[in-house]
């Protein structure tokens, strides 16, 4: 589903004095429904990483094969619906627009393809996972009046909410405290095997890490598999 080919990212004029190597011909494979951490210092290039894999961001050289498609190839629209119907984002915060409920939040991002017919499918489909990622009780309420647990709980459920074949979650617990982030992570996984979602988080808790099928290391500009001895799903 997901191949990246001799990937290389930096900043600067290759071969300037001020030049940052940040990814170094990095290649990578990810199949439908798995699920894969990839831990590193900060710095190390995990964000750049998946700005990369989600079209927010494009390689120096390289290759990024999504679906069976070059992403290179696609213009601006063309990534962008890929964006909208095909990647959901999980951040570190959760960007939810205050002003609007939970509900509400969850249909934003429905909004930038409008499909008449499709619109009472996707407002059940909201309740389902608001339902289904444990807050029925917060469906129309404001993100001010959640916690941050139940904020990131309904970041997940929003970036679920067209039905991407890829979820894409940047330390989407790194402000929550361990048992909340612990929460939400085992909630990430069990979305992962029911959507039949392929899955990439970026963390730097070991611990949580390896609740996932693998673990991967940034480290110098290119991923290094290691055990998973702690693997538990």
């Amino acid at each position: 589903m997901l191949e990246l080919i001799d990937i290389t990212k930096g900043y600067g004029v290759e071969g300037a004095h001020e030049y940052v190597p940040v990814l170094k011909r990095l290649s990578f494979k990810l199949s439908a429904g798995e699920s894969v951490a990839v831990l590193g210092p900060s710095g190390c290039g995990k964000s750049t990483l998946l700005n990369i894999i989600g079209a927010l961001d494009k390689p120096s050289n390289g290759h990024v094969n999504f679906m069976g498609q070059d992403l290179a190839t696609l213009d601006e629209p063309a990534l962008s619906h890929i964006r909208n119907q095909e990647i959901g984002f999980v951040f570190q915060m959760h960007h939810l627009l205050p002003h609007l409920t939970v509900r509400e939040n969850l249909l934003v991002p429905t909004l930038a393809y409008p499909d008449k017919k499709r619109n009472a499918l996707l407002k059940k489909r909201a309740e389902e996972l608001i339902e289904r990622i444990g807050i029925p009780q917060c469906i129309d309420r404001r993100p001010g009046e959640l916690s941050g647990g139940q904020r990131q709980r309904a970041a997940v459920a929003r970036a679920l909410i067209n039905s991407p074949r890829l979820l894409l979650a940047d330390e989407p617990t790194g402000s929550l405290d361990h048992e909340t982030a612990l929460s939400v992570m085992n909630l990430l996984i069990d979305l992962n095997l029911a959507e039949n979602t392929a899955l990439i988080v970026v963390t730097h808790a070991a611990d949580l890490a390896r609740r996932f099928e693998k673990v991967y290391t940034l480290c110098d500009g290119k991923l290094a598999l290691g055990n998973n001895p702690g693997k538990n799903r």
